[in-house]
């Protein structure tokens, strides 16, 4: 491909050139790709940068060492170019490189100040850096001199959701929708703080907006629940009390011979989610809900416990390195499905998780679940709550703090201890 291309290095066809550039990226040449792609964009100021298709395309196949090479490369051949910043920026944010990305962010917006592209980026990199006020407040500021732009609108809503301002968000959310009816992710995050504020038949309405944007498909009518009517209580529409989900009494049976042999209280653990790095909004939420295991060390600490590991993925590796004060059972190996993992959790105690399917599986089963919850929680936890209407034995412990778990786990080994002492 590069040969057939290169021909094309010096005309006149810009696409030829990008397509060029991006194969001289995908063979390790970020100087030259930089190259490229800086003289088409010399050439095309007020557009979108080409560069940012290609950082777009390596973060979405986990290259992003690769884009953030060319875009290091592209800034020193055009350091005044505030397109590079924001593309730079909103790299470094993915890989949670956050003081440099906010770093470059700032200089963007000094570069453009009527940018709302570049404020809104950096109001979203302090977001994921936890420092939700200050975002929300730059987003307020900017927005007084632009009081009608949809995105900034939205956005603001988003960030008051996630401090469970929900009414005022939706009030931000309605003007945008006011401005944009027809945009689908202003839609989209409109119906999430709907659900989150438990208007179930109007959110569940306002969703199917998603199936607008690329990726999304819907689901084969026969698998679908009924619809809510506006008045539905949904403790009546969730039917049959827990457990809903049944598991394998042969596999409990043989799964529980591998518990440790001993009176202590059985404690499934689980610290991370799916990373995801193929899709950067999924990847971004799982290092906000995810935790590192060397936090949870005072766990550790809780007399009367076993810590069983039930992680899978690429989160189990820090099992190789585990916090001094830790013993961590490790069944994982029997555990082939989802099946499997119900039937061992049949045998725990209690199960202490993230936000992820296991929390699920477990309060379906209708076992004691602690959920360590992020700051700006998912709708499925609706908002200001410690329990659960669709799990009556799940617990919430919220952070308190965005980005801060050491006051969750806190929680959790208070809870853990009194329930060790019950069991003896």
């Amino acid at each position: 491909m590069l040969a057939v291309l290169e021909p094309f290095s010096t005309s006149n066809n810009d696409l030829a050139k990008t397509l060029y550039a991006y194969c001289l990226a995908g063979t390790n040449q970020p100087e030259e790709a930089a190259e490229i792609l800086c003289d088409i964009a010399s050439r095309h100021a007020g557009t979108e940068h080409p560069l940012q298709a290609l950082s777009d395309l390596l973060a979405e196949l986990d290259k992003r060492p690769l884009a953030e090479a060319v875009c290091r490369a592209a800034l020193e051949r055009t350091p005044q170019d505030a397109r590079i910043y924001d593309i730079l920026g909103n790299l470094l944010v993915q890989c949670g490189q956050f003081d440099e990305a906010i770093s470059l962010l700032r200089h963007a917006v000094d570069l453009r100040p009527n940018s709302m592209h570049s404020h809104n980026l950096l109001a979203m990199a302090l977001l994921e850096q936890g420092r939700f006020d200050e975002a929300l407040a730059h987003l307020q500021n900017v927005l007084e001199t632009q009081p009608d732009h949809a995105g900034t609108l939205s956005n603001i809503g988003c960030m008051l959701a996630g401090k469970g301002r929900l009414d005022e968000a939706l009030d931000y959310y309605r003007r945008a929708i006011s401005l944009r009816p027809t945009e689908p992710q202003i839609r989209l995050n409109h119906s999430i703080t709907l659900l989150k504020a438990g208007r179930y038949a109007q959110g569940w309405a306002e969703h199917e907006w998603r199936l607008r944007l690329p990726g999304h498909t819907s689901l084969p009518p026969s698998t679908l629940m009924p619809s809510l009517g506006p008045n539905t209580d949904i403790r009546d529409a969730m039917g049959a009390p827990v457990p809903y989900l049944r598991a394998d009494t042969i596999k409990v049976r043989e799964l529980a011979k591998f518990l440790p042999e001993n009176d202590n209280l059985n404690v499934g653990l689980v610290w991370g989610g799916a990373p995801r790095p193929n899709t950067i909004s999924a990847h971004i939420v799982d290092r906000r809900r995810s935790i590192n295991l060397h936090t949870l060390s005072p766990l550790g600490d809780v007399e009367g416990v076993n810590l069983i590991s039930l992680q899978k993925g690429p989160y189990a590796e820090q099992m190789n390195d585990p916090p001094p004060n830790m013993v961590l059972y490790d069944p994982t190996h029997l555990l082939h499905n989802m099946d499997d993992t119900a039937a061992f959790i049949m045998s725990l105690d209690v199960v202490v998780t993230v936000d992820t399917s296991v929390v699920h599986l477990a309060g379906g089963l209708g076992k004691p679940v602690l959920l360590m919850d992020r700051y700006d929680n998912c709708w499925r936890w609706l908002s200001g709550r410690t329990d659960s209407p669709w799990y009556p034995t799940l617990q919430i412990i919220r952070q308190t703090t965005p980005r801060k778990w050491d006051d969750v786990v806190e929680r959790v080994a208070q809870v853990l201890t009194i329930l060790a002492q019950h069991k003896k």
